[in-house]
This record gives C-alpha cells, sequence and structure tokens, in this order.
C-alpha cells in the first residue's frame, strides 16, 4: 500500500510512496508491502514489496528516499545486529531454456551490502535459508561477517566458480561468498540466536524422521551434538522452536504421525541439549505458530494455552478436530521458567464492581493468544512495563469465544493476581514504561477510547472522532515509553482512519525521587514480583517503580534499577531430568520408563562420569546451596569385570574399596585430617559461584541492562 511520513507524531502526514516511485521507477505502481527498521538506528528504513525488484532506502526517516535494485523480486532483508549499515537481501530471478525460452524456474540469490544500499555484492545463489550469524551478547568469537545458508540444489560458489556447494547441506562464508565452509549435511532448516545454533538433520536410512543438533552460536567453530529428548522418534517437521532467550530453549513436538492442533513442550538445560516434557497439549495455530508467551518485563514468567485431557477421547472421533479443540482450552502460567504450571487466578469482581462466581476448583481466568489473534487480542506485554500484562477472556472452566463472553483484563505484578478492567473485547497499548494504558473496543464501531494513568485503578474516556471508527489497532513507537501513540481503523463508510493520541499534557510535572523510592516524598516505591519473602529463579528482587497515584510521567530515558539477594536451594529451584517426570504433582522425579535409577558407566567412559539422580536446577535458576540434587561425578570403572556387572554392585564395591583406602590413610597419618572434593554437573553451578563472590549488596542499586 501507500507509504506515509510524520514529523509531528502523526498530527499530520506526508504522502510517500508515488512521489519516489514515479521519479526512479515511474512505470511502477509501487505498492510497498514490508517496512523494515533498523534495530541499531531508528532512522535507518528499508521499504520493500514482495512483488517488486527495488528497494525504497531512507537514513533519515522519509525525508529523504533513494531507490535501490537488484534485478530481481525481492523476498527478504534482514539487518546486522552490530553493524548498521549492512544488510543482506533475497531475491528471486526468473531462469529460462535458452533453447525455447519458455522453461523457466524461480532461483533465489543473495545480495550482501556494507554501505546500506549503495552498493551490493552476490552472496551466493539457489538458496533457501540464510541469516547473519553473528547475534548481540557476551564473549562472542563469531566473525561480524559470518553468513549461514542452505541451497535448493547443487550450485558454484560465487568467488571460486569451482567450487561444489551441496543441496540441504548448511554453509557459512566469512567472506561475504568468496569461500564456503560446510557445517553439516542432510539439513532442513535451521535458527540461530545470540545463544545457540539449532539444526534439523534429516536421519540415514528414514527420511521420515529427524534430528535436532545443537552447538553454541558465540564461538568461532560450531561444535553439534545432539539434542535429546523423550521421544522414541522424532518425524521430520514436526517441532519448531519456541522460545530460547534467557539461557533456555523451549521446543514444541507434534504428536508422532499426527495432525493435531495441539503438541507437547519441552525445555533443555543451559547448554540447550538435554530435554524434559514441561507441558503437555500446548495449543497450536494454523500457521504452526503456539500459543506460548513470554512476559518480557520479568523473569521466568511464561503464559500458555493448553487442551485439557478431557478433550482427548472426542478429540480422535471428531472429524473436525479444531472445533473439538475449541471447546476445552485452558489458560496456565509458570513462574519458574516451565517448571510448574498453574491456572489463571481469576479476579474477584467484574469491570463494575460485581462479584464474579468461580466456585468450581477448575474455575479459572482463560486468555486468548496466538491461535485466535484475528478475533481478539492476544496476551500482550513489553519490556518497558514492569509486571503489565493485559488480554482478552473469560472466568470460567474453559475458553469462550463467543463476543459477549469476552472481556479485557490486566495483571500488574506479572500475572499473579487479575484484575477485569472492561467489559468486552478491546485492543490496547502502553506508554511511558506503563504509566498510561489506552484501549479502544474492537468488537463494533466505536467514537470513543479509554485510558489510565495509574495501572489500571481508574479510567477516562476520550472522543477521539465524531464517526464511528471499528478499530483495528493501537501503537506506539517501539520502545513504549512515550506519550504518543497512533490510532487507526475503518470508518463505517469504509474509510481509513489514522488518529493521532497525545498525551504529553496529561501530566504538569516529571516523576521524581527516582534515587530514594518508598519515602513520602518520593514518586516511586520498591515491588517485588511476588512478594519480598517469596523467591523467583532462585533469588529476590526487586524493582523502582512509580506508584500508582503518582499524577507524573517517568523520563522516557530511564534506567529501572534492581535489587537482588541471593535464596537458599529448595524442591521448586529443581525440575525432572531429561528421561525422567513427576507422576503427581509435588512427586518425585522419577524415570519415564519405570525403571531404577542407573548408575551404569558409558561404554566410552573415561577418567570419571556424571551420573543423574532424576533432577537438575531450573535454567537461570541462581539460588545456592540448600536442596542438592546435582549429578553425581563418580570414577570410571577400571576392571573390565566391573562393566558388565549391576550397577549397584558397582557403586557398592567403590564404596567398599574406597572406606579401605580412606582407613589405610588415617592409620598411617593419624594426626592429618583430608577430604576429597565431590564435583556436582549442573550447568548452573559454576554461574551461581560466580553470582555469590560477586553478589550485590542489598543497599545498592543494581542497573538492569
Amino acid at each position: 500500500g501507500a507509504v506515509c511520513r510524520s514529523e509531528d507524531a502523526g498530527k499530520s502526514l506526508i504522502l510517500l510512496t508515488s512521489s519516489f516511485i514515479q521519479e526512479e521507477f515511474p512505470q511502477l505502481p509501487g505498492p510497498m508491502t514490508s517496512i523494515q527498521r533498523s534495530p541499531l538506528n531508528g532512522s535507518f528504513v528499508i521499504l520493500s514489496s514482495q512483488n517488486a525488484p527495488y528497494l525504497a532506502i531512507t537514513e533519515d526517516c522519509g525525508a529523504s528516499v533513494r531507490v535501490s535494485s537488484l534485478g530481481g523480486d525481492i523476498r527478504q532483508v534482514k539487518f546486522h545486529s552490530y553493524e548498521r549499515d549492512w544488510l543482506l537481501v533475497s531475491a528471486a530471478i526468473e531462469i529460462c531454456d535458452d533453447n525455447d525460452g519458455e522453461s523457466c524456474e524461480e532461483q533465489i540469490e543473495l545480495y550482501a551490502t556494507r554501505d546500506f544500499g549503495r552498493s551490493w555484492s552476490q552472496v551466493a545463489s539457489n538458496i533457501t535459508e540464510f541469516s547473519w550469524a553473528w547475534n548481540t551478547g557476551y564473549l562472542i568469537d563469531t566473525p561480524r561477517e559470518r553468513v549461514l545458508l542452505t541451497f535448493s540444489k547443487h550450485a558454484q560458489g560465487i568467488g571460486h566458480p569451482g567450487t561444489q556447494l551441496e543441496s540441504g547441506s548448511l554453509y557459512q562464508t566469512d567472506d561475504f561468498g568468496r569461500t564456503f565452509m560446510k557445517q553439516a549435511s542432510n539439513i532442513t532448516n535451521f535458527f540461530i540466536n545470540r545463544l545457540f545454533l539449532f539444526i534439523v538433520q534429516t536421519d540415514t536410512g528414514d527420511e521420515g524422521s529427524a534430528s535436532l543438533l545443537v552447538s553454541s552460536s558465540r564461538y568461532e567453530d560450531y561444535e553439534f551434538e545432539s539434542a535429546e529428548l523423550p521421544v522414541r522418534r522424532l518425524p521430520l517437521h514436526s517441532f519448531r522452536i519456541l522460545d530460547s532467550e534467557n539461557d533456555q530453549a523451549f521446543i514444541y513436538v507434534d504428536h508422532p504421525g499426527s495432525v493435531l492442533p495441539y503438541g507437547n513442550v519441552y525445555s533443555s538445560n543451559s547448554r540447550g541439549l538435554r530435554y524434559t516434557l514441561s507441558l503437555r497439549n500446548l495449543v497450536r495455530s494454523g500457521d504452526g505458530q503456539g500459543d506460548f508467551t513470554r512476559v518480557l518485563s520479568l523473569e521466568g514468567i511464561l503464559i500458555a494455552n493448553i487442551m485439557d485431557d478431557v478433550a482427548i477421547p472426542e478429540m480422535r472421533e471428531a472429524q473436525d478436530k479444531g472445533a473439538v479443540l475449541k471447546k476445552f482450552i485452558r489458560t496456565v502460567i509458570t513462574f519458574d521458567n516451565g517448571g510448574e504450571w498453574r491456572p489463571l487466578r481469576p479476579p474477584s469482581v467484574d469491570a463494575n464492581g460485581r462479584a464474579i462466581t468461580c466456585s468450581d476448583d477448575d474455575c479459572s481466568l482463560h486468555l486468548h493468544s496466538h491461535s485466535s489473534k484475528h478475533l481478539f487480542s492476544p496476551v500482550y506485554t513489553t519490556e518497558s512495563a514492569l509486571g503489565l500484562v493485559m488480554g482478552t477472556g473469560n472466568v470460567g472452566n474453559f475458553l469462550a469465544w463467543r463476543a459477549d463472553q469476552i472481556n479485557t483484563y490486566l495483571s500488574r505484578d506479572g500475572g499473579v493476581t487479575w484484575f477485569e478492567v472492561a467489559r468486552g473485547s478491546h485492543v490496547f497499548e502502553f506508554g511511558d514504561h506503563g504509566g498510561i494504558i489506552v484501549m479502544a473496543s474492537d468488537q463494533e464501531a466505536t467514537t470513543t477510547l479509554k485510558y489510565s494513568w495509574n495501572e489500571g485503578l481508574t479510567w477516562d474516556t476520550f472522543e477521539f472522532s465524531k464517526e464511528p471508527v471499528e478499530v483495528e489497532d493501537i501503537v506506539i513507537e517501539p520502545t513504549s515509553t512515550g506519550e504518543r501513540f497512533i490510532l487507526h481503523g475503518m470508518t463505517t463508510r469504509g474509510r481509513g482512519i489514522i488518529v493521532a493520541l497525545d498525551f504529553s499534557s496529561l501530566h504538569k510535572r516529571t516523576c521524581l525521587g527516582n534515587d530514594d523510592p518508598g519515602v513520602a516524598n518520593s514518586d516511586y516505591e520498591i515491588w517485588s514480583p511476588r512478594g519480598p519473602e517469596e523467591c523467583l529463579l532462585g533469588h529476590k528482587i526487586s524493582y523502582v517503580r512509580r506508584k500508582r497515584d503518582s499524577e507524573c510521567f517517568n523520563p522516557e530515558e530511564w534506567d529501572r534499577p534492581q535489587r537482588i539477594s541471593y535464596c537458599t536451594c529448595k524442591e521448586e529451584d529443581w525440575e525432572c531430568d531429561s528421561g525422567f517426570i513427576r507422576r503427581s504433582e509435588g512427586g518425585p522425579c522419577e524415570r519415564i520408563d519405570g525403571k531404577l535409577l542407573d548408575f551404569s558407566p558409558p561404554k566410552d567412559c573415561e577418567g570419571t562420569y556424571f551420573a543423574s539422580r532424576g533432577y537438575r536446577k531450573i535454567a537461570g535458576d541462581i539460588c545456592w546451596g540448600g536442596v542438592d540434587y546435582s549429578s553425581i561425578e563418580l570414577p570410571c570403572p577400571t576392571l573390565i569385570i566391573l562393566r558388565t556387572v549391576d550397577s549397584v554392585a558397582i557403586i557398592a564395591i567403590f564404596i567398599g574399596l574406597f572406606a579401605i583406602v580412606v582407613a589405610l590413610a588415617l592409620q598411617a597419618k593419624p594426626n592429618s585430617q583430608g577430604y576429597e572434593e565431590v564435583k556436582r554437573d549442573d550447568d548452573n553451578t559454576a554461574h551461581s559461584m560466580q553470582q555469590r563472590e560477586t553478589s550485590i549488596d542489598l543497599g545498592d542499586s543494581a542497573t538492569k541492562e
């Protein structure tokens, strides 16, 4: 569509598209399908159309625009996460047979620029997937120039035409296509972020199944290892990465051979290698996206929609499985990165102050998510609005779908408690670090919106149009820290409308007392997500946030202070290791196959090995001391006969030998005292020790990065 530019936060608009398209390419109509802003500089913007061979490029938010053509229809544009002027762009060209000119096929070519589109170089042709390998983070050894890519068919290198590049293999190039290095064969797709590089590899001899390989993405040389999942067979195209941000990965897996719209979620250890069941029956949308949302402003909190087990018998027999699924969806939340899931606590009163009846033990709050985003607003959070979560749904046994049953809900403590803030479904947006909330009905045409400056305690109504408008969305600048919003929608006469909303005059002053929260004359308070005495992921964390009744604006450039102290490890800091499950809520972790713990050494045992006791510390948990279920390091057997005897006998023999050695040592040196430290194989141990050594004094504030 058309592209407009505003210099006054949307109050007036300048039509851009027609001017630069007609000037540069008068023969093209110029409909734009994509606007992409640089993650490093918001003034750097790329405009593109999927069926046109050009990019419109601006470095000053559209004040000036230049057009660049690559000779093929644009497919994807990817910014570098560190180098502002570096781009990768794929373009489709048509290759025809020289003999008849009719036998044509599409070929995808990859181009790179290091001067933001002023000049381009071809990296490769016949590609299927591509990505920059360098991601923002700590201790990164990966070259910034590195590009990862796969090919649709055998190809030759651009820099060295004699180089043969295999289809279905993952390659890297550190010099923009002059040379290539193969990383793996039989690859169907890959995914990379700041922690991990995942590749999906078809199994030799079984084309219908696959293996998931994982490597750290932070080092120059990749070392892939097979991920361990507690499933017998992993069908090809049956799984996807849901989330992999907080030193942990969540993987969604379809039921083997199933076309059901739900599957299981498995969570990894901090290396992304060993997976254990976290959540059953996660709902997914038609495009494969799971109803799985992370609360961005707080650690370890995720909200998901699952299908209740009571639906399984009916689901197996039904022809319309989607209709059955819709009747039995429930919403659950975790506060420990997937270790334990529980229902959402329902509000006690509705938006009009009337008591909500929810006496059934199965009665809870349910919220719509990605699978129903085209009907109702999904669960919404931002990084800057501390603790705020909004959504649309209902209180009851299962999620409702009729518009007259849906209401709008708000939590200001990361999902611990909820309030019904409006009857009916609404679209919403946060501003001023959560200090302003704006919402409007999205189920019927309206002339008014509602806003709150005290995190939903009170709401005011504002008329934004004389003519009823079907509101499509309310948006704000990407950081959600300003006071200016844009509302867009369609009038009842079919005319598109954009409304600029400016709340900068709502308050008369900027908030004070950020350095001295909690005192009477400060506009700020100290707040903990689950109360000052409750631990979250092994630590207690307190944030500074604006008092709910302080009539002032947060500074737009505001680093929110936080304070951290560490907790003693408890049972809830541990989850089941790969191959283990809890058969009852709060019960012990037991082997899935029902057998006893096995401490047998691996076949290639050298030196020592680690034996799991069925537990692992939750990824990101930094508790210290207390309950310890870490794997135990044991010496490898040195006698061949020991490898064939029962594992219990092995342990008994080792204990006996150790006792004899200790007794002899004490007889030889009766006045000496010595011990050997028992090492623990816990992915978080080193991190926990480092955190303990550099623990933050409770009297000081630590700036959140």
